[in-house]
């Protein structure tokens, strides 16, 4: 008997690294499509590389695919204040163009649009914060998602789309890359390894919510398996750090390896949201999901991989 095909678009970061063994052990073949080569070691599946806007490679795909995942933007590097006409015409009109191919496909199951936990919702959310927040996006990232998630919801109830909505919350863990705009543990791995102060904005008191890489793999398959078209949901650990207190945890790991840790003070930034936690009553209770990784020892896993693939400078 085939196995069915699961198809991840924009899937060659950190969640396609980890959805593909958690995908394969539930019994998927996975394709991933993305505009770049894999990187090393990456785990074993087909890969295209192209333009995510290709309707012809978006057309073969989708012809052969019982699922399709799109992290294409999810995957994006965080950097659209710099561009934000640019950032909303690269990353809008593909996943557009992937709803509205996929309505001639009605083979396909499950569409699921991966978009963001934190930006969409905006400040001045309950915390934790349900689906059901109202929606202030202060980011261009923010906006661009609510937007293609509006589409979504457009093509489910105009012309029966199974698309439904994940927002994960600041997905960390092995294969992250460890450089600046990458998201803070990233960030401040790859200072205290490069022999670099830690950046620390607005005193460290932004608070988010941290996912495991394999937990926020284990979601998504949950959300394919069971999830509801039409639906959207919170995909996190529900638990608020804040900056300072990851470095704090990063400390005795950092020390323990004979790494220095120092940090860098600098203003807040009117662009971080002072608090971001994820409410995930919603998706554990359609679903079973919750994550299970504790923090600390995700937070060794993730530093341990990145000691082992880049130039390390030592306290001595």
């Amino acid at each position: 008997m085939a196995r069915s095909v699961c198809c991840l678009i924009g899937g060659g970061g950190l969640a396609g690294r980890h959805l593909v063994p958690v995908m394969q052990a539930a019994g998927r073949k996975v394709v991933i499509f993305d505009e770049h080569p894999p990187a090393a070691n990456f785990p074993a599946t087909e890969y295209i590389v192209g333009p995510w806007h290709d309707t012809s490679i978006l057309a073969s795909l989708l012809a052969r695919s019982e699922e399709v995942v799109d992290l294409a933007y999810a995957n994006h590097h965080r950097g659209s204040f710099d561009n934000p006409i640019s950032d909303l015409l690269e990353y809008a009109p593909p996943s557009v163009t992937l709803f509205r191919l996929a309505i001639n496909y009605r083979h396909v199951r499950r569409i699921l649009f991966v978009s963001s936990g934190g930006t969409v919702y905006g400040p001045n959310t309950p915390c934790p914060t349900p689906e059901t927040a109202p929606n202030q996006p202060i980011s261009p990232f923010g906006i661009t998602n609510l937007t293609i998630e509006k589409y979504a919801s457009m093509f489910y109830f105009t012309r029966g789309l199974p698309i439904l909505v994940a927002r994960p919350s600041n997905a960390y863990g092995p294969g992250q890359p460890v450089a600046a705009g990458k998201g803070f543990i990233a960030t401040a791995i790859g200072s205290i390894l490069g022999g670099q102060p830690i950046p620390l904005y607005g005193g460290g008191n932004t608070i988010r919510d941290y996912i495991y890489a394999e937990d926020y793999a284990r979601g998504i398959l949950a959300l394919l398996e069971r999830g509801q078209p039409g639906e959207t949901y919170n995909l996190g650990s529900s638990i608020g750090l804040s900056n300072l207190q990851v470095v704090e945890r990063l400390a005795p790991i950092a020390q323990a390896r004979g790494h220095a840790l120092a940090v860098d003070h600098q203003p807040a930034r009117g662009f971080d949201i002072p608090t971001s936690v994820l409410d995930i009553k919603k998706i554990t209770q359609a679903t079973g999901w919750q994550p299970i990784m504790p923090f600390d020892e995700g937070l060794m896993l993730t530093w341990d991989a990145a000691a082992a693939t880049i130039p390390t400078s030592s306290s001595g």
